[in-house]
């Protein structure tokens, strides 16, 4: 639990300014290819698409995985927005209940996932997506 707090720590400290959150009219809509790695395996790549509601949490879907599912914000720490994954289809490919700890610079957004709460807790990935389109409600 140290590790985790102090590594929190360290993130926060390291994680330059995030623009501020988008308003809540609008959709954010994000693209870009996860790079997943556990040991004695060779790093597996995906794509990920994420869209953003007016309420903070998004729908997230691995199109090259055939699943996805809903992020729901679970907390905010600075520019640091840490959420919990629920797949909502093709779970036979995807794992369900895996952190996702995400923030914003620019037009890019930073992503991490981890399994820490999942039955498979020694994977991890990471993400760099980009702003796609502002859709209006």
């Amino acid at each position: 639990m140290l590790r985790l707090v102090l590594l929190l720590l360290f993130a926060a400290a390291t994680v330059p300014a995030v623009a501020a959150a988008p308003p809540a009219k609008r959709h954010l809509a994000w693209v870009g290819t996860g790079v997943q790695s556990e040991r004695g395996a060779p790093p597996s790549r995906w794509r990920i698409h994420l869209i953003f509601d007016g309420q903070g949490n998004a729908r997230i879907d691995y199109p090259s995985l055939h699943c996805g599912g809903v992020l729901i914000r679970r907390s905010q720490h600075g520019a640091i927005v840490r959420y919990r994954e629920h797949i909502r289809y093709g779970r036979g490919t995807c794992i369900d209940g895996g952190t996702v700890t995400a923030w914003r610079r620019g037009n890019r957004l930073f992503w991490r996932w981890s399994g820490v709460n999942t039955r498979f807790p020694g994977i991890r990935a990471r993400a760099t997506l980009v702003l796609s389109r502002h859709r209006g409600r």
